[in-house]
C-alpha cells in the first residue's frame, strides 16, 4: 500500500490518486498520514533548477496527487496546519464531496478566511449536506461569489440574488452583522440593487433602512461602516420613515467614525421640528456632539441646533445648557456659533452659568467679550490691586460641581482626559465609585466617544503618561464590570479596548521603554514613577471599590479648585466611614488631612466633636483646632504626622517622640528646604554654593 502510493505520487498520476484511496480502509489511510507529512516536507524543499531560478522540489502534478491524499487521510489536528493553497480548489472540492466526507471538513472550510467558493455551489452542498457552513462563510460566499458572476459574466446582481429564496428571506441579513469585502465591490450597483428589491417589495425596505444604521456601531472597519452609509443615503428615507427609525439615527450618532454622524446628523435636522420627534433621546447627545474633536460634526450639529431653536421649542433651556459645551472646542469659530446661539435663545439661569464659568479659561478673547455679561466677576475685579488679604479657600466660585445625573458623567468623562485641571484625576475616582453599580443598560451608548477618545490618547508612543493610564485602568476596570452585565450593549467599547490592548502588546515587543500598560491597576510598572505612590495606592483602593460596590466615598476628593477639601466635608466623609465600621485607606487619610483647608474651621470643628469618636474626634479636632495638643492612643502615626504637619510644620510634639518619623530630618517632612545646608565656604572663608 505504502509503495503504491509513493509510486503514484513519484509519477505525479493525479488521475490514480482518488480511485486508490477509495479502495483504503479508515484504518488504511491513517496508516499512510506519517508517509503523506514527510513525503510534503521533502517535495517542498526549495531547490536551483537552473542559475537564478528557484522552486519547490514537487512538481505540479505531485502537488496535486497530495492535496487529494490530505482530503482522505489526515486528520483534524495534521488539517488544520494546512494552509488553503495547498489544499484542493472549490472544483476539486465539489468532485471529491460526492464521493467523500471527512468529519473534518466543516470545521476546516469554515476558519479558511478568503476561501473563494461559487455561492451557487455553497448552496448546492448545504442542500446535499456535505457541510453545514457558519454564517460569516455564507455572507462572505454570497458577497464575493454573486459579484464575481455579475462582474465576470455579466449576469444583474438582481438576477443572481433572486435566485434561491433563502438569499432574500435569510442571507442578504448576513451582511449588516458579519464583516465582508462588500465596501470593496461596486457600491453602486449593490446600494441601487438592494433599493429595487426593496421599492419592489422584494425586500423589506424598512427593515433595511434600520439595518443600515445599526450596522454603524456594529464595530466594523471604517470603511464597511461607510458603505452602510452609502446604502442608508442610496434608500432616501422619506420623512415618514426617518421618523419610525429616529432611535436607529439617535444610535448613530454615537458611532466612532465621522461619515455616519454627519448623515445621521443631515437626517434628523429633517425630522427634528416634527411633534413625534423624541427628543428626550437626542438633547442627552447634543453635549457630546459640539464637544466632538471634529469640526463637521460640530458644524452640523449647530446648524441643528439652530433649525431647532427658531421653532421656539419648550426644551430651548435644555438644550442651551447641553449647548455650553461647545466652548471645549479649540476652534475660535465655532466658539462664536455656539455663543451666538446662546445669546439669542438662552435665559442665563444658575446652572448655565456656573458651566460657564468653569469653561470660561477656554473662551477665546472676543468670544468672552460677547458673553461678559453672563460672566461672574473675576478675583482681581472685586479687589483693589492694593488689597493685601487673602481670598478665603473655601468659597462658591471655586466649588467643583461633581456629576448628578450619567449624561453629565459621560461629559465629564470627556473633558476629564484632557487632564486639564489637577482635580479631574480625583474627580474620575470618585464618580466611578459613584456610578459603577447605578449605571443602567441604556445609559452605556453614553460613555461610547469618551472612552474611544481615551484610547486614542493613550494609543502612542507619548511619553510616561502615568496619570493618564492611571485614569485609563480604572476606567478599563469599569467597562469590564459592565460589560458583564450588559455583553449586548458593550460590544463596541470593549472593540475600543481590545484594539488597544493589541496595540500595545505590539510596541512592547518593539521597545525596552517600561511599560504602562492597560490592565490591573496593581500592577502597574512604577520603576519610573515611585513619587506617585501615593496616587497609586488611593486607585488601588478606587478599584476595589468598583470590583466590590462599596459606596463610601475617598476622604481625599477635593471639594474646591485646585485641590482643597472643605473641612465640613471632610469630616462628614469620616463620619460615614464611623458609621459603617470601616476604616478609609491610610494613603487616602493622609491627602485627605493634607488638602484640608483651615482657614475656617469653626463649623466643622464643632461638627468633630458632635459626629465623632475615639482616634477619629481626637484627630480632626488636633487638625481643626489651633494651639490643640495631640491626645489619645495613636493607632495610626501616620495620620497623626501628617496632621501635625499640615497645621502646625514648624512644631514638634513630644507626644510624637516615639514615633519612627523622630529620626527623619524635619526639612524632608515639611518641605521647607533653605541653601544654608549646601553652602560651603572656600579656603579665604568666602561662602560658596
Amino acid at each position: 500500500m505504502k509503495e503504491q502510493f509513493l509510486e503514484i505520487l513519484g509519477n505525479g498520476d493525479k488521475e490514480k490518486i482518488t480511485p486508490f484511496m477509495l479502495q483504503l480502509t479508515e484504518k488504511e489511510r491513517k496508516t499512510l498520514m506519517p508517509v503523506i507529512i514527510s513525503e510534503t516536507e521533502r517535495l517542498s524543499k526549495i531547490i536551483a533548477y537552473a542559475p537564478n531560478i528557484r522552486g519547490p522540489l514537487g512538481t505540479p502534478d505531485q502537488r496535486k496527487v497530495l492535496k487529494v491524499s490530505y482530503f482522505f487521510c489526515l486528520d483534524r489536528k495534521a488539517i488544520m496546519k494546512i494552509s488553503k493553497w495547498s489544499f484542493p480548489n472549490a472544483e476539486e472540492l465539489n468532485d471529491l464531496l460526492s464521493l467523500y466526507t471527512p468529519e473534518w471538513f466543516a470545521d476546516y472550510i469554515n476558519q479558511l478566511e478568503f476561501f473563494t467558493l461559487p455561492y451557487s455551489m455553497m448552496l448546492d452542498w448545504m442542500d446535499k449536506g456535505y457541510v453545514s457552513f457558519t454564517k460569516e462563510f455564507i455572507v462572505n460566499s454570497l458577497v464575493e461569489g454573486l459579484s464575481v458572476e455579475n462582474w465576470k459574466q455579466g449576469i444583474p446582481l438582481k438576477k443572481l440574488l433572486l435566485a434561491n429564496p433563502v438569499t432574500l428571506e435569510t442571507y442578504i441579513w448576513y451582511i449588516f452583522e458579519y464583516p465582508t469585502n462588500i465596501n470593496w465591490k461596486n457600491t453602486e450597483v449593490w446600494c441601487n440593487t438592494l433599493k429595487e428589491l426593496g421599492d419592489e417589495k422584494k425586500l423589506d425596505r424598512m427593515q433595511l433602512i434600520k439595518e443600515s444604521l445599526l450596522a454603524v456601531n456594529r464595530n466594523f472597519n471604517k470603511t464597511q461602516t461607510g458603505w452602510f452609509v452609502d446604502l442608508f443615503v442610496t434608500l432616501a428615507p422619506t420623512h415618514e420613515e426617518l421618523l419610525i427609525v429616529q432611535e436607529e439615527l439617535l444610535a448613530a450618532l454615537t458611532c466612532v467614525h465621522t461619515k455616519p454622524v454627519s448623515r445621521a446628523l443631515d437626517a434628523i435636522k429633517k425630522i427634528i421640528t416634527d411633534k413625534s420627534f423624541h427628543m428626550a433621546g437626542f438633547i442627552p447627545l447634543i453635549s457630546l456632539l459640539v464637544s466632538s474633536e471634529t469640526k463637521a460634526i460640530v458644524t452640523a450639529t449647530l446648524g441643528v441646533l439652530q433649525t431647532l431653536l427658531k421653532t421656539n421649542s419648550p426644551y430651548q433651556q435644555e438644550i442651551c445648557h447641553q449647548l455650553v459645551s461647545v466652548f471645549i472646542s479649540k476652534d475660535e469659530s465655532i466658539q462664536k456659533k455656539g455663543a451666538t446661539l446662546l445669546l439669542k435663545y438662552a435665559e442665563p439661569d444658575e446652572k448655565l452659568l456656573i458651566t460657564l464659568q468653569e469653561l470660561e479659561e477656554n473662551l477665546f478673547s472676543n468670544v468672552k467679550s460677547s458673553l461678559q455679561n453672563w460672566l461672574p466677576e473675576t478675583a482681581f475685579s472685586s479687589q483693589t490691586i492694593s488689597s493685601t488679604s487673602p481670598l478665603p479657600l473655601i468659597r462658591k466660585e471655586t466649588q467643583i460641581e461633581y456629576p448628578q445625573t450619567f449624561e453629565e458623567f459621560a461629559f465629564f468623562l470627556n473633558q476629564a482626559i484632557t487632564l486639564e485641571q489637577p482635580h479631574y484625576l480625583d474627580m474620575v475616582m470618585q464618580t466611578l465609585i459613584t456610578w459603577a453599580k447605578q449605571t443602567e443598560a441604556k445609559e452605556c451608548v453614553l460613555l461610547e466617544p469618551a472612552i474611544k477618545k481615551l484610547c486614542k490618547s493613550l494609543d502612542g508612543w507619548g511619553g510616561y503618561r502615568f496619570f493618564l493610564t492611571l485614569m485609563g485602568n480604572l476606567l478599563y476596570e469599569y467597562c469590564l464590570l459592565l460589560d458583564k452585565k450588559y455583553p449586548s450593549k458593550f460590544k463596541k467599547i470593549m472593540g475600543f479596548w481590545t484594539k488597544l490592548l493589541e496595540s500595545e502588546h505590539t510596541k512592547r515587543r518593539n521597545s525596552s521603554e517600561p511599560s504602562l500598560a492597560i490592565g490591573n491597576v496593581k500592577e502597574m510598572n512604577l520603576s519610573n514613577s515611585k513619587r506617585y505612590k501615593g496616587f497609586h495606592q488611593i486607585a488601588i483602593v478606587t478599584q476595589q471599590k468598583i470590583q466590590s460596590g462599596e459606596t463610601l466615598p475617598l476622604l481625599s476628593t477635593p471639594t474646591h479648585k485646585p485641590i482643597w477639601i472643605d473641612p465640613v466635608k471632610l469630616v462628614k466623609r469620616i463620619v460615614l466611614y464611623q458609621k459603617a465600621g470601616k476604616e478609609p485607606d491610610t494613603m487616602d487619610m493622609q491627602l485627605a488631612i493634607q488638602r484640608c483647608a483651615l482657614n475656617n474651621t469653626t463649623e466643622a470643628l464643632i461638627l468633630a466633636k458632635k459626629e465623632l469618636k475615639g482616634e477619629f474626634k481626637e484627630l480632626m479636632c488636633f487638625l481643626l483646632e489651633k494651639q490643640t495638643q495631640p491626645k489619645g492612643e495613636f493607632t495610626h502615626p501616620a495620620w497623626w504626622m501628617t496632621a501635625a504637619i499640615t497645621c502646625s510644620p514648624d512644631t514638634e510634639f513630644k507626644a510624637f517622640d516615639s514615633f519612627e518619623y523622630k529620626a527623619i530630618p524635619s526639612i524632608y517632612l515639611t518641605g521647607n528646604h533653605t541653601i544654608e545646608p549646601y553652602i560651603e565656604k572656600n579656603k579665604y572663608g568666602v561662602k560658596i554654593v
